[in-house]
């Protein structure tokens, strides 16, 4: 904490408790991970989902064969796990809370 302290200071205000959660849970250090097949380490670009680059670029890390990937069943199965989340529910819970404050 006196990490935390130290750059928002020792007062619990709305303005430092907004400028922390934004640097330690918006603005946290990524991870770099080198390329290393060596060394057992893979960076896997996903930047061109139509072609799958993803799915294929893993495929050859772990020596499986490339396979034809039905986007559309791949996303109505995403969809139709969406379904059962309740989100109405969800929605009716928070505006429930919000009207007891």
């Amino acid at each position: 904490m006196k990490d935390a302290w130290a750059e928002f200071g020792e007062d619990y205000t709305e303005e430092n408790y907004l400028a922390y959660s934004k640097k330690a849970y918006y603005d946290p250090p990524m991870t770099n991970i080198e390329h290393a097949p060596e060394k057992n380490c893979f960076v896997i670009c996903n930047d061109d989902m139509d072609n799958n680059q993803g799915c294929l670029e893993l495929n050859k890390v772990l020596g499986l064969d490339d396979v034809e990937i039905d986007k559309e069943k791949v996303a109505q199965a995403n969809f139709d796990r969406l379904k059962g989340m309740k989100v109405e529910e969800f929605k009716e819970e928070m505006n429930d809370r919000e009207a007891e404050k």
